[in-house]
């Protein structure tokens, strides 16, 4: 299964957070076999054409 997913906090102040969770739950699905990615909004001020092309 090819699963995407998306980090959608945008906080960048007083530090940004990394996506610590997703990393996690994507990191068993690479054990159960599926592929997997993550993709930050963080650092993404233009996110809806990166967004399209990546689904």
């Amino acid at each position: 299964m090819n699963l995407l997913f998306v980090n959608t906090n945008q906080t960048r102040m007083p530090d940004p957070v990394p996506p610590i969770g997703l990393s996690y739950l994507a990191s068993a699905m690479r054990r159960a076999q599926h592929k997997c990615e993550i993709f930050d909004l963080t650092f993404q001020p233009e996110f809806e054409d990166a967004l399209k092309k990546r689904i």
